[in-house]
């Protein structure tokens, strides 16, 4: 085993309230964690669960690239972009350009590898 990942439904900062910054006693944690792993040989990887999101604003999209580099910042070896828990269906307020869920997420992953790039 050489990854940890990180990714509790539990931390608000990953989930729900994923467009704010970690709280510098938890971002500390994390560096720690990274550190710690690093040294052990062992890859700490961050995940992130943007629930909420709105496809309409390419804004959100951009505040998940915001996230994800601030959690390579963390020292997270790579970063995780996750969709459970996520909406089923693609509600039409958030859709933006979007027919279905499917193209709405792989156009995020899409944007946030080129501006992680």
């Amino acid at each position: 085993m050489n990854v940890y990942a990180y990714a509790p439904k539990e931390d608000p900062f990953q989930n729900a309230e994923w467009r704010q910054p970690y709280p510098r006693t938890t971002a500390d944690e994390l560096e720690r964690l990274a550190d710690a792993g690093r040294r052990d040989g062992c890859g700490l990887w961050i995940g992130l669960r943007p629930l909420g999101i709105s496809y309409a604003d390419e804004s959100d999209a951009r505040r998940v690239v915001e996230k994800l580099a601030s959690n390579l910042e963390l020292g997270a070896a790579r970063v995780i972009l996750l969709a459970d828990d996520i909406s089923s269906e693609l509600e039409a307020m958030k859709a933006g350009p979007f027919a279905a869920l499917a193209d709405a997420h792989a156009w995020l992953v899409t944007f946030a590898l080129s501006a992680l790039d």
